[in-house]
């Protein structure tokens, strides 16, 4: 009977976490720290957010119907030809902004209400349900 050791380069011991894991919890700290301080400091913080896939709409302003849609706009977007997805995520930056700035002034939003037209046109050829103040 022979015993063959089988070595592959996979086998190696790694140290600390895969580059995954520490981007994810990146990623979780600073949404969670800007969504703490655009509630409790200034809507601006929402910048901070949008930089991890645009969470402003969803986190800060629990509107995830419509953060879904203009996550999907965006990335359709990006797909199709990188300036329409930055536009579309930059209109969705404004969007959470002049939201969040309307629910700390008292104002009731719609879960489907959007307050910048621009993004509401782009999204109104998608989500039939949608609503804009402005429009």
């Amino acid at each position: 009977m022979s015993t063959e050791t089988i070595t592959t380069p996979c086998a190696t011991q790694s140290r600390g976490w895969p580059l995954e894991r520490v981007l994810f919890a990146m990623a979780g700290t600073m949404t969670l720290l800007s969504a703490l301080l655009a509630a409790t400091v200034s809507p601006w913080f929402l910048l901070l957010t949008a930089f991890v896939l645009g969470l402003g709409h969803l986190i800060v302003n629990g509107q995830q119907r419509k953060w879904i849609y203009t996550l999907l706009a965006s990335l359709v977007g990006s797909c199709a030809c990188i300036l329409p997805g930055i536009v579309i995520s930059i209109f969705s930056i404004i969007d959470a902004y002049q939201t969040a700035q309307r629910l700390q002034a008292g104002e009731t939003i719609g879960e489907n209400e959007y307050t910048y037209a621009p993004l509401f046109k782009i999204v109104a050829y998608v989500d039939k349900e949608a609503t804009c103040k402005n429009a």
